[in-house]
């Protein structure tokens, strides 16, 4: 069982005048052949004091950017936020758990 980890950015919300990028939504997915889960999420971004242009921006920028973010939010309140690394960890968990449940439900008589 070999979990793949992949992140994706799914839109960037920015400022049409500046092309300042202020909020970017996201997924990480998990796949397990055949089983497959994800966890969508946003990171809200501090204007920067230069910003990239716009039609400069890469995937890879933009992954970079919410990582970068998940990781700082988690550093200052890990309570409440959770790092990048946490949230491949509950995608491969919940993969883990539906190759293999720990619980089950139903009744043990027709």
């Amino acid at each position: 069982m070999t979990t793949k980890i992949t992140w994706d950015i799914d839109n960037l919300h920015r400022v049409t005048e500046t092309g300042f990028v202020y909020r970017i939504e996201f997924t990480v997915y998990g796949e397990d052949d055949p089983y497959k889960w994800n966890l969508k999420g946003e990171v809200d971004l501090d204007k920067p004091d230069t910003l990239v242009p716009y039609s400069d921006i890469t995937k890879s920028l933009a992954l970079k950017w919410v990582q970068d973010k998940l990781n700082a939010a988690n550093a200052k309140d890990a309570t409440r936020n959770p790092s990048s690394k946490q949230l491949e960890d509950a995608v491969t968990r919940e993969l883990r758990e539906r190759i293999k449940p720990t619980t089950a439900k139903g009744k043990p008589w027709s």
